[in-house]
């Protein structure tokens, strides 16, 4: 039996999975800027950066460091399932 393992090698991509996700990101070289789906934005308060998938906003205080926890918060998932959703979970389901 292969043990269970996240695998942060097969995340995808930052800036494929934030265009997969519909964010439409603008500005800055380093960090880029959307409008924030955590809650009822009208003004783009988002950060997001390509290069490590880090967010943060700047209206509502959500954050984390990669796109696995954008995922996570986004969907309201737990790491494992977050995991297997983005294709980053090796061995037995």
């Amino acid at each position: 039996m292969k043990k269970q393992n996240f695998n942060r090698e097969r995340l995808p991509s930052p800036s494929e999975y934030f265009k997969e996700q519909g964010l439409n990101l603008s500005g800055g070289l380093e960090w880029k800027t959307a409008l924030c789906p955590f809650h009822e934005d009208t003004k783009p308060s988002l950060r997001v950066r390509l290069d490590k998938g880090c967010f943060c906003c700047m209206a509502c205080g959500a954050k984390g460091g990669d796109v696995l926890a954008f995922h996570r918060k986004k969907y309201e998932l737990g790491f494992k399932a977050a995991a297997i959703e983005l294709g980053a979970w090796e061995g037995n389901l």
